[in-house]
């Protein structure tokens, strides 16, 4: 720890820094480290700073003011080693001050979160029923044809060749001595296709 820490400034209140505020700041100058906020006996916040002059006359004037009365300063040989200090810091003392600080952050982070759910929800849900939509509009009333001894007998010609197939009374199809039980079947058989094909279309009958 000695080879991190270069200064060390014991816990001195507040009134000794307001009345030897720029002794202290000429000391510091422009060196990073740790610091330490006080209320009573109790540390009260643990910060991290490249700047420790700056961050300390924020503290005077911040949100943290009047919850604090006295300090000390960690001045560090490394700015890389200060966050491993300060976590390791904050864990061990578990400070008043950072536990508000990261109560607010987690509520923000979960408000965040909340609202991301939300839109990914909504956009989920409106593309859910967008498609359920654009299926209602696809489907259609299929039209249902009766067959009386006038149309009985259903002829078309494709590639060519005459085709005639026979609707029997039963709603059965009569194609080339084989019985079908809907037109579609036999269109696939003259056609040969294995996709979706509609029979009463391909024999124009709707």
């Amino acid at each position: 720890m000695s080879k991190i820490i270069k200064y060390q400034l014991p816990k001195v209140s507040i009134d000794v820094l307001l009345k030897h505020e720029n002794d202290l700041i000429n000391f510091i100058k422009d060196k990073g480290g740790i610091y330490l906020l006080y209320k009573n006996d109790d540390i009260y916040y643990v910060g991290r700073a490249v700047n420790l002059k700056r961050r300390i006359k924020q503290h005077i004037k911040d949100h943290h003011k009047n919850r604090w009365d006295a300090f000390a300063l960690c001045i560090t040989n490394s700015i890389s080693a200060v966050p491993a200090v300060e976590r390791i810091l904050i864990s061990l003392l578990k400070p008043v001050g950072n536990n508000l600080l990261y109560e607010g952050e987690i509520r923000r982070a979960e408000r965040e979160l909340k609202k991301a759910i939300m839109l990914s929800h909504k956009e989920n849900t409106d593309f859910l029923f967008r498609k359920e939509k654009s299926k209602k509009k696809k489907k259609h009333k299929i039209k249902k044809i009766k067959f009386t001894k006038k149309n009985r007998l259903i002829k078309k010609e494709y590639n060519g060749k005459k085709y005639r197939v026979l609707a029997l009374a039963n709603g059965m199809f009569k194609f080339k001595n084989k019985r079908y039980s809907s037109l579609t079947l036999v269109a696939k058989k003259i056609t040969g296709t294995k996709h979706a094909i509609s029979g009463p279309r391909f024999f124009g009958l709707n």
